[in-house]
């Protein structure tokens, strides 16, 4: 067994160790501008599929600083650099679906990495970089399920905040309210002054008689 096949059996079993944890990621076969590219399909649940899309715009564009494009429906990334794939630029591709049956459908990242033209990287053509993907989508695919919570939290704090300024709006409604109804009796209790003073006129009026 040559040292790089030692290599690779090694670096194989360390993303078989990661997949225990997240066996969700498998090789597949994906349909690129209508040509047949390997690569790997990543089941992450019923998360809602705009914010799997929303967790490769963080972590791709925002924290990697790659340039993204459209192609074949696939967000892609040609010709970058990719530290935790190898040294050397790649083309990835990734894009969100759901499968499955109508009522238990899966949302599932797919996802390629190519050295140009789509070749793909595969575990014969290069099994180092193989295995890097294989490990960095493990990750990924817990890194999208920290950004749907991370999301859903967001989303919380925004309809606690929402409730939180109605009810302040209502507070200040009740208060104006409250001004309203003291400024109201105060001049009930003019009126009722009036009334007693006009009513005290009235009666000497009538003792005249």
């Amino acid at each position: 067994m040559t040292m790089k096949k030692i290599n690779f059996v090694f670096m194989l079993l360390v993303a078989v160790s990661f997949s225990a944890i997240a066996q969700d990621v498998q090789e597949t076969t994906l349909s690129i501008n209508k040509t047949d590219v390997r690569g790997f399909s990543v089941t992450v649940g019923t998360i809602d599929t705009k914010t799997v899309e929303s967790a490769v715009i963080q972590k791709f564009e925002k924290e990697m600083a790659l340039k993204s494009s459209k192609e074949s429906g696939f967000k892609t990334f040609i010709n970058q650099k990719v530290a935790a794939f190898g040294p050397d630029n790649y083309d990835v591709y990734a894009k969100v679906a759901q499968e499955g049956p109508k009522k238990a459908k899966k949302t599932v990242l797919q996802f390629a990495v190519t050295k140009g033209n789509l070749n793909a990287v595969t575990a014969e053509s290069d099994p180092e970089v193989y295995v890097n993907i294989r490990n960095f989508l493990t990750e990924f695919s817990n890194y999208i399920i920290s950004h749907d919570l991370s999301v859903k939290i967001a989303a919380q704090e925004a309809v606690v905040q929402k409730l939180i300024e109605e009810q302040n709006s209502m507070t200040t409604d009740k208060e104006k309210l409250q001004k309203q109804i003291e400024e109201v009796d105060k001049k009930i209790s003019n009126k009722e002054t009036e009334i007693k003073k006009a009513q005290g006129a009235l009666d000497v009026l009538k003792k005249g008689n």
